[in-house]
Formats: C-alpha cells, structure tokens, sequence
C-alpha cells in the first residue's frame, strides 16, 4: 500500500498508508511536495530541541555482516531526560530506520560522526548565526560541525 505524508492543522506532518482514516488533516501526497513538508517539519523540530554545540549521543545497534552497514540510535537530553530522536533525525537526512536504528551504509570511518555531521548540515546547511568552534584556527559557522557526537 502506498505512503501518504497528512498534515495536521499544528502543523506536524507524518506518514501514512491510511490517509482515508485522518479526514481532519490535509493530504499532501506520496511524493516529493509530502517528503519536503515532512523533512523540513522534522527539522523544525530538531532545531527545538537541538541548538548549535548540543552533544548528540550515538549508540551502536547492529552491524551488518559484511561490516558495510550500521544501525545507529540517536538520542538527546532534553530538561534532564533522554529522547530517541531516530524517527526525526532519518527523516531530517534523509535515511531511513531499520528494526534497531538509523541505517548508515559504508565502512572505513566514524559513522557515529558522519551521521551527526549530515544532521548539522541539515539543520543548518547555510551555517549558524554565530560562530559555534574553530576549525583550522578559524572562527568556525559550518553547520555539520555545529553538534558534538558522542558515543554511548
């Protein structure tokens, strides 16, 4: 059965295969307009939860035995309790979730890291505002290294 996005009057858009069962939201379609509104709904939520120089933790769940692929957990501490953010961030960058996490396809480097810096990226793909670190002794505004990435 086909996927549909809807989009509730708050604005929150979601997935479904049953749009028939949601009369109250408006259908945006199974194709590119429905992934853009949710990607950028995703988005808008993270940069809620996430500011630039956030620590995002990262865990491990299952490598693939040709060790080419991962599923990675994302989580973030928010007023003093821990969310998974796996839902959010897949479709903030585009990927999708397995049964155990966000699946990362290649081998040969921190895929923890580069999951963390495609978000940045996606969060703020023209920069922040104000520098967040330096780089190469650099006041550094690149939004993939905005977050810091750590493993749990």
């Amino acid at each position: 059965m086909a996927k549909t996005y809807m989009q509730l009057a708050n604005g929150a858009v979601f997935e479904t295969s049953r749009p028939e069962y949601h009369k109250d939201c408006e259908n945006l379609g199974g194709g590119s307009k429905g992934f853009a509104a949710r990607q950028e709904y995703c988005r808008n939520e993270l940069r809620k939860i996430l500011k630039p120089k956030s620590t995002v933790y990262t865990v491990l769940r299952s490598v693939s035995k040709s060790g080419m692929s991962r599923e990675i957990s994302v989580f973030a501490i928010q007023k003093g309790e821990l969310h998974n953010l796996d839902c959010l961030v897949a479709d903030a960058i585009g990927h999708t979730v397995g049964q155990r996490g966000i699946k990362m396809h290649g081998c040969g480097m921190d895929m923890g890291f580069a999951l963390v810096h495609s978000l940045g990226a996606a969060l703020w793909p023209k920069g922040t505002a104000k520098p967040h670190g330096t780089r190469n002794c650099e006041p550094d505004r690149e939004g993939g290294y905005a977050l810091k990435q750590q493993w749990l």
